[in-house]
């Protein structure tokens, strides 16, 4: 083992009450069960996607199902004008 290496921690800290966790893609796929995990840990959530209507629904959903908040923001990470 390199000198400079740290062991790792055995378990991430599963309380992510107070803590903002920014999520691209969120409204599907692997996007989707990311903020779905992190909001049954308490995170509050902001998500960018490209698609207001499902954005909508999945942080009402999420809100409603966890009592998180959650909010986002539009964007095409795939286009620099956007961001």
């Amino acid at each position: 083992m390199a000198r400079n290496m740290r062991a790792l921690p055995e378990k991430c800290d599963d309380d992510f009450n107070a803590k903002l966790v920014v999520i691209t893609g969120g409204t599907a796929g692997i996007g989707y069960q990311t903020a779905r995990q992190y909001a049954s840990r308490g995170a509050t959530l902001l998500l960018i996607n490209r698609n207001q209507e499902k954005s909508v629904a999945v942080c009402e959903s999420l809100r409603m199902e966890f009592g998180v908040e959650c909010d986002y923001l539009l964007g095409d990470l795939s286009r620099l004008e956007d961001m």
